[in-house]
């Protein structure tokens, strides 16, 4: 398949896609976040003010998998419905799509409408849960290896890819196995300067790891001085 999903930025220069859930398509303008596995948004009953939110009784062809599940995000703790609904990405439609409509609880989500996760599933659940997966089994992926694109200043994509070409931009870096959703990947040094032979540089450990985030605009690193 030659699909693509088209993203935009936030005021803060964060990655956002439109997602629209249900039959009569409630659209979402959702944060990406490769630090998270499932997809949230607020539900109805949630007294958070955002302008657009998920009801279930609208849509004919919502299901409630489980209702008031205790999930994290950011480590913080929500109440939320994990629903099964139409989802529907640009014009790639999920007829059975899997994520958690949040009704109570504190975090980063109080000013944004939701996150669209795109973390690393380690676990068959987990993949049951994500929307990369869904996607792929629902055959609008040909694999599991797609592309983020933020080259662009105005637009983004998410890009699925057979052939990683070799004269591509980039190289290959091995990820690092987790349980939480994180991409991770090791860490050798921290170039302070430009030139890799005059300049200065720190030197970590050999299992030293970052962790690669969209929902972040800015790296950070702590550094024992």
């Amino acid at each position: 398949c030659d699909t693509e999903i088209k993203l935009k930025y936030d005021d803060c220069g964060r990655p956002i896609s439109s997602v629209c859930l249900g039959t009569k398509s409630l659209c979402l303008s959702l944060r990406l976040d490769t630090d998270y596995i499932d997809t949230l948004v607020h539900s109805s009953s949630s007294k958070k003010d955002i302008k657009n939110k998920y009801d279930s009784s609208v849509s004919k062809k919502s299901s409630t998998v489980k209702k008031d599940v205790e999930i994290e995000y950011n480590s913080k703790k929500l109440k939320a419905d994990f629903i099964r609904d139409t989802i529907v990405i640009d014009s790639l439609e999920i007829k059975k799509g899997l994520f958690y409509s949040v009704k109570e609880g504190d975090s980063d989500l109080d000013k944004i409408e939701g996150i669209l996760g795109l973390g690393f599933a380690s676990t068959a659940n987990q993949e049951k849960n994500s929307v990369m997966t869904q996607l792929y089994v629902n055959g609008f992926f040909d694999s599991k290896i797609w592309t983020i694109d933020l080259s662009d200043k105005k637009n983004g994509f998410i890009r699925p890819d057979k052939n990683i070409d070799s004269k591509s931009i980039g190289t290959d870096l091995e990820l690092t196995n987790n349980e939480e959703g994180h991409w991770l990947v090791k860490i050798k040094s921290l170039l302070l300067g430009k030139n890799i032979q005059k300049d200065d540089k720190i030197e970590f450990d050999s299992d030293s790891i970052v962790k690669i985030s969209t929902s972040e605009v800015k790296s950070s690193i702590n550094l024992d001085i």
